[in-house]
């Protein structure tokens, strides 16, 4: 049951995440506003599979919705330089314009990207150790820590070689 829900969310999350990625390969005025408005559909759901799954009490929930909004905000901010990433790179690919200085500094970002993420999981799991029991924790991080792989294998698989 829960691998289906996940399944189910996974599926959401990539599409949109794709959407939003190849966007900015298109003419994106005209699609902003709607990849905001799916985004904002796949959080969502996203929170409604968490939620359901965490087993918080009232007691609980109400301490961990904020450090979750703020977890969220701040990969919010990793996803768009990924995405920055991503699109740079494609710009690149496609112009068949790839040199050794863009190349060094998308390998930056991305690196700085990593790290910013390694860090957060440190951090947030400190703040949800403060308010949830750690077995909550983990099964907080670890959804977490699937939805972000799946997405990042799906992206990995659509992104061609250098």
């Amino acid at each position: 049951m829960l691998n289906n829900k996940i399944n189910i969310l996974f599926v959401i999350l990539l599409a949109g995440l794709l959407l939003a990625g190849s966007a900015p390969l298109k003419a994106q005025n005209d699609n902003s506003q709607e990849m905001n408005k799916l985004m904002d559909e796949v959080k969502a759901d996203k929170k409604a599979l968490i939620m359901s799954y965490m087993g918080l009490t009232d007691a609980e929930n109400k301490s961990f919705l904020p450090v979750y909004n703020e977890y969220q905000a701040e990969l919010k901010s990793l996803n768009v330089r990924l995405m920055n990433v991503i699109d740079e790179y494609a710009k690149a690919y496609k112009g068949n314009s790839v040199t050794d200085e863009l190349a060094r500094k998308l390998l930056d970002e991305a690196v700085s990207i990593d790290n910013m993420e390694s860090e957060m999981k440190v951090v947030y799991s400190k703040k949800l150790l403060e308010i949830l029991p750690p077995v909550k924790v983990f099964r907080y991080l670890q959804m977490e820590n699937k939805i972000r792989a799946a997405i990042k294998y799906e992206l990995a698989t659509g992104i061609p070689l250098m």
